[in-house]
Protein backbone atom coordinates (compact mmCIF):
# COMPACT_ATOMS: atom_id res chain seq x y z
CA UNK A 1 0.00 0.00 0.00
CA UNK A 2 1.57 3.86 -0.60
CA UNK A 3 1.67 6.35 1.45
CA UNK A 4 -0.62 8.07 -0.28
CA UNK A 5 -3.99 5.95 -1.15
CA UNK A 6 -5.60 7.31 2.07
CA UNK A 7 -4.81 10.91 0.26
CA UNK A 8 -6.26 9.91 -2.82
CA UNK A 9 -9.85 8.13 -1.26
CA UNK A 10 -10.28 11.40 0.58
CA UNK A 11 -9.58 13.65 -1.98
CA UNK A 12 -11.89 11.41 -4.09
CA UNK A 13 -14.72 11.58 -1.29
CA UNK A 14 -14.41 15.30 -1.77
CA UNK A 15 -14.70 15.65 -5.00
CA UNK A 16 -17.51 13.94 -5.17
CA UNK A 17 -19.36 16.11 -2.69
CA UNK A 18 -18.07 18.63 -4.20
CA UNK A 19 -19.68 17.96 -7.54
CA UNK A 20 -23.22 18.35 -6.26
CA UNK A 21 -22.35 21.32 -4.62
CA UNK A 22 -21.48 22.87 -8.27
CA UNK A 23 -24.20 20.84 -9.85
CA UNK A 24 -27.00 22.41 -7.70
CA UNK A 25 -26.07 25.64 -9.48
CA UNK A 26 -28.14 24.29 -12.39
CA UNK A 27 -30.90 25.24 -10.07
CA UNK A 28 -30.17 28.68 -9.24
CA UNK A 29 -30.02 29.10 -13.14
CA UNK A 30 -33.51 27.94 -13.94
CA UNK A 31 -34.49 30.19 -10.95
CA UNK A 32 -32.90 32.99 -12.93
CA UNK A 33 -33.52 32.34 -16.38
CA UNK A 34 -29.84 32.03 -17.11
CA UNK A 35 -29.87 28.88 -19.19
CA UNK A 36 -26.85 29.34 -20.46
CA UNK A 37 -25.26 28.50 -17.65
CA UNK A 38 -26.27 25.22 -17.10
CA UNK A 39 -24.14 23.25 -19.78
CA UNK A 40 -21.10 24.97 -18.09
CA UNK A 41 -22.12 23.88 -14.81
CA UNK A 42 -23.08 20.31 -15.41
CA UNK A 43 -20.03 19.98 -17.59
CA UNK A 44 -17.81 21.15 -14.62
CA UNK A 45 -19.60 18.95 -11.95
CA UNK A 46 -18.92 16.15 -14.46
CA UNK A 47 -15.25 16.77 -14.44
CA UNK A 48 -15.18 17.06 -11.00
CA UNK A 49 -17.09 13.92 -9.89
CA UNK A 50 -15.38 11.82 -12.59
CA UNK A 51 -12.28 13.01 -11.17
CA UNK A 52 -13.31 12.20 -7.45
CA UNK A 53 -14.87 8.67 -8.78
CA UNK A 54 -11.13 8.22 -10.47
CA UNK A 55 -9.34 8.99 -6.88
CA UNK A 56 -11.82 6.91 -4.57
CA UNK A 57 -11.99 3.76 -7.37
CA UNK A 58 -8.02 3.47 -7.76
CA UNK A 59 -7.18 4.30 -3.68
CA UNK A 60 -10.33 1.80 -2.88
CA UNK A 61 -7.65 -0.48 -1.08
CA UNK A 62 -6.05 2.26 1.53
CA UNK A 63 -5.50 1.39 4.78
CA UNK A 64 -6.78 3.76 7.59
CA UNK A 65 -6.14 7.61 7.28
CA UNK A 66 -3.39 8.21 9.91
CA UNK A 67 -2.81 12.19 11.20
CA UNK A 68 -0.13 13.00 8.50
CA UNK A 69 -2.58 11.71 5.64
CA UNK A 70 -5.24 13.52 7.20
CA UNK A 71 -3.60 16.80 7.62
CA UNK A 72 -1.34 16.11 3.67
CA UNK A 73 -5.64 15.29 2.85
CA UNK A 74 -6.54 18.52 3.90
CA UNK A 75 -4.10 20.60 2.09
CA UNK A 76 -4.23 18.58 -1.36
CA UNK A 77 -8.32 19.02 -0.75
CA UNK A 78 -7.74 22.80 -0.57
CA UNK A 79 -5.57 22.79 -3.75
CA UNK A 80 -7.46 20.60 -6.08
CA UNK A 81 -11.07 22.24 -5.40
CA UNK A 82 -9.11 25.80 -5.10
CA UNK A 83 -8.32 24.41 -9.11
CA UNK A 84 -11.42 23.04 -10.05
CA UNK A 85 -13.39 25.62 -8.45
CA UNK A 86 -12.82 27.65 -11.11
CA UNK A 87 -14.06 25.30 -14.02
CA UNK A 88 -17.86 26.83 -13.86
CA UNK A 89 -16.18 30.47 -13.83
CA UNK A 90 -14.51 29.65 -17.36
CA UNK A 91 -16.97 27.82 -18.92
CA UNK A 92 -19.68 29.89 -18.27
CA UNK A 93 -17.74 33.08 -19.34
CA UNK A 94 -16.93 31.21 -22.67
CA UNK A 95 -20.27 30.16 -23.09
CA UNK A 96 -21.22 34.00 -22.80
CA UNK A 97 -18.56 34.86 -25.28
CA UNK A 98 -19.44 32.23 -27.92
CA UNK A 99 -23.35 33.53 -27.91
CA UNK A 100 -24.31 30.73 -28.96
CA UNK A 101 -27.88 30.91 -30.91
CA UNK A 102 -29.84 28.18 -28.86
CA UNK A 103 -30.09 30.19 -25.96
CA UNK A 104 -29.84 34.34 -24.62
CA UNK A 105 -26.91 35.38 -23.41
CA UNK A 106 -25.92 38.41 -21.46
CA UNK A 107 -23.75 40.95 -23.47
CA UNK A 108 -20.03 40.10 -23.20
CA UNK A 109 -19.00 42.74 -20.57
CA UNK A 110 -15.13 43.48 -18.51
CA UNK A 111 -16.10 41.30 -16.10
CA UNK A 112 -16.79 38.33 -18.63
CA UNK A 113 -13.99 38.99 -20.69
CA UNK A 114 -11.72 39.01 -17.58
CA UNK A 115 -12.83 35.26 -16.28
CA UNK A 116 -12.11 34.28 -20.24
CA UNK A 117 -8.38 34.20 -18.68
CA UNK A 118 -7.05 30.86 -17.00
CA UNK A 119 -5.26 33.02 -14.18
CA UNK A 120 -8.65 35.01 -13.59
CA UNK A 121 -10.74 31.80 -13.58
CA UNK A 122 -8.29 30.35 -11.06
CA UNK A 123 -8.10 33.36 -8.76
CA UNK A 124 -12.06 33.70 -8.53
CA UNK A 125 -12.01 30.02 -7.46
CA UNK A 126 -9.04 30.62 -5.22
CA UNK A 127 -10.70 33.73 -3.75
CA UNK A 128 -13.75 32.27 -3.15
CA UNK A 129 -12.21 28.89 -1.14
CA UNK A 130 -9.89 31.19 0.94
CA UNK A 131 -12.43 33.57 1.75
CA UNK A 132 -10.02 36.75 0.76
CA UNK A 133 -13.33 38.60 -0.70
CA UNK A 134 -11.06 39.71 -3.27
CA UNK A 135 -12.64 39.47 -6.92
CA UNK A 136 -11.65 40.23 -10.40
CA UNK A 137 -15.09 41.01 -10.88
CA UNK A 138 -15.61 44.66 -11.67
CA UNK A 139 -18.86 46.00 -9.68
CA UNK A 140 -20.50 42.32 -9.53
CA UNK A 141 -23.98 44.27 -9.01
CA UNK A 142 -25.31 48.08 -8.86
CA UNK A 143 -28.32 48.96 -6.65
CA UNK A 144 -30.54 49.93 -9.04
CA UNK A 145 -30.90 51.08 -12.42
CA UNK A 146 -32.90 54.61 -12.90
CA UNK A 147 -36.15 52.30 -12.74
CA UNK A 148 -35.34 50.66 -9.69
CA UNK A 149 -34.61 47.27 -10.88
CA UNK A 150 -31.18 45.71 -10.29
CA UNK A 151 -28.85 45.40 -12.91
CA UNK A 152 -25.83 43.21 -12.59
CA UNK A 153 -21.94 43.30 -14.65
CA UNK A 154 -22.19 39.53 -13.51
CA UNK A 155 -24.61 36.99 -14.14
CA UNK A 156 -26.27 35.92 -10.73
CA UNK A 157 -25.39 31.73 -11.39
CA UNK A 158 -21.29 32.72 -11.12
CA UNK A 159 -22.01 35.09 -8.02
CA UNK A 160 -23.52 32.01 -6.62
CA UNK A 161 -20.69 29.85 -7.75
CA UNK A 162 -18.31 32.42 -5.76
CA UNK A 163 -20.49 32.28 -2.62
CA UNK A 164 -20.90 28.47 -2.42
CA UNK A 165 -16.73 28.70 -2.18
CA UNK A 166 -17.05 30.64 0.60
CA UNK A 167 -18.52 27.03 2.91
Amino acid sequence: MSWYNPIGRNLGMVLTKFAAVVASLAIVSIVWEEYYAIPAELLSAAIVYVIGRVLMYAASEAEETSSAQAFASAAVVWLVVGLLSSLPFAFIAGTIALEPNFVATPPVNATMRALLSPSNALFEGFSGITGTGLSVTFRPSRCCSPGGIPTYTVPQTPSLSRITNYW
